[in-house]
Formats: C-alpha cells, structure tokens, sequence
C-alpha cells in the first residue's frame, strides 16, 4: 500500500487557524498580518525565527505503521532563502524533523541534510527528505508483532491492538525507549527573515508506504472506521492529544 496525502497547507494570513498548528519564537515581534507573518523593519535588517508545528501530523493507517516517510515541505515567501546554500543572495535556512510512535514519546530534533541539487531544483525555496527507522529497533517490534499474531486475536494485523498488548504485556515503557515505527511527525523550520518581508504559507506533503502480508478480522466489521492515519495516542495524553488532532 502506497499513500500521497493531500497537500497541507499552513496559511499565516489565517493567524485563529495557523496558530492552534504552529508556533514560532517572539510571537511580540513576529506577528500574523494579512500578508503572512513578518516583524516591521527595514528589508536591510533580519531577525532569526523557528517555526515549528505544535500540532502532531498522523502518518500510517490506524490498523497498519510504516517504517519510512518521504517528506517535503515547501515555504512561500518572497524572502531570500535557500536550503541548499549561503551566499549573498540567499540565507541558509534549515529543515528539522522529529516522530514519534504514540504522541508523546519522541525522537531528537534531525537537521535535514538537502539532497536536490539546487542548480537542478526550481526553487531554493523547497526541501525533500525521508525518515527511516532504526533498523534495529525496527525488527525488536516485529519480533513482538510476530508474537501477538500468533495468540488467538481477532484480528492479527490490528497493529494498534499489538501494540496495547506490547504495552501491557511486555514493556510498559516500550517507546520512551524505542521508536520503530512512524507514527506522528513534527517539523521546524529556521531561517533569518528580512524587515517586512513575510512568510505567507507552508506547505506540507508526505509519501509513505506498507507492505507485507495481511491477515484479515474474523469480523469483517472490524474495518469500519479504520481508514483513517494513526491514532494510538500514550496515556496520559490521550485526551488532550486526541481533542488537538480533531480541533481545525
């Protein structure tokens, strides 16, 4: 199973809505205006601002994890920034991504080393990158996957269920320790923006693919409702992260 998902896109213009996804540094300076968010200054000047997402983004299936994402992330700004190189021309601005497997739980910050080459790539503007687990963390999970699909469960490829019984069963603190899967990711973004030059958007897009045997529910009605991305959330942050990933 491969999946593109649609293309997200964080609008700055929009500040009740972008602000309950991404927060960014001096929020008394770098303010949301109908043109995107900027600080009042001359172009001649810049100011050093991260923006980061607050708001986990699911990747998966609810029944089904992935072990790797291609993602990439474009910004809209008439600034002169680039991923790629510094010069006089473009700041270096960075790319830093993190997951995690239950919301709560997760990997150090990643700087994204580019892998276009800018001569090649239509806008410096852009950035591609892919996570990949650990393998050996990766294969610890299988093996205890491998092992519940074996019980008498009604369904053996209910990963979600899999991993509550890992949690019960075998390791309670199994993803303070280990991250074998992608379950939710958070990306920042750095970069020097000029006096009154605003960042209007960010765009967002995720490939992801599964593969592998599936054996299917006893009941078929199992599979209602289990369309959507990953949503095992850890205790006790269910609640909270679970009303934050519904909230618009």
């Amino acid at each position: 199973m491969k999946y593109f998902t649609p293309l997200k896109n964080y609008d700055f213009a929009d500040f009740e809505n972008v602000s309950k996804q991404l927060k960014w540094n001096n929020p008394e300076e770098f303010r949301c205006t109908g043109r995107g968010l900027e600080w009042d200054g001359p172009q001649s000047n810049d100011r050093n601002v991260r923006v980061e997402l607050i708001k986990p983004m699911p990747v998966g299936w609810s029944w089904r994890t992935v072990s790797w994402v291609s993602v990439g992330v474009t910004v809209q700004t008439d600034a002169p920034i680039s991923f790629y190189s510094k010069s006089r021309q473009a700041t270096l601005s960075t790319l830093h991504i993190r997951y995690s497997c239950d919301a709560s739980n997760w990997t150090e910050w990643r700087e994204v080393v580019p892998s276009k080459d800018p001569e090649r790539d239509v806008s410096l503007h852009v950035i591609g990158t892919k996570i990949d687990v650990p393998r050996d963390q990766f294969d610890l999970y299988q093996s205890f996957l491998s092992e519940y699909q074996r019980l008498d469960v009604d369904w053996p490829s209910d990963e979600e269920a899999a991993v509550k019984w890992i949690l019960s069963s075998k390791d309670h603190q199994f993803f303070s320790k280990y991250a074998p899967f992608v379950g939710y990711i958070q990306f920042a973004i750095e970069t020097a923006l000029p006096g009154s030059t605003p960042i209007r958007a960010i765009d967002l897009k995720f490939v992801y693919q599964a593969g592998g045997l599936h054996v299917k529910p006893k009941d078929k009605s199992m599979y209602e409702g289990r369309n959507g991305p990953w949503r095992f959330i850890a205790q006790p942050f269910a609640q909270e992260t679970t009303a934050m990933l519904k909230a618009e």
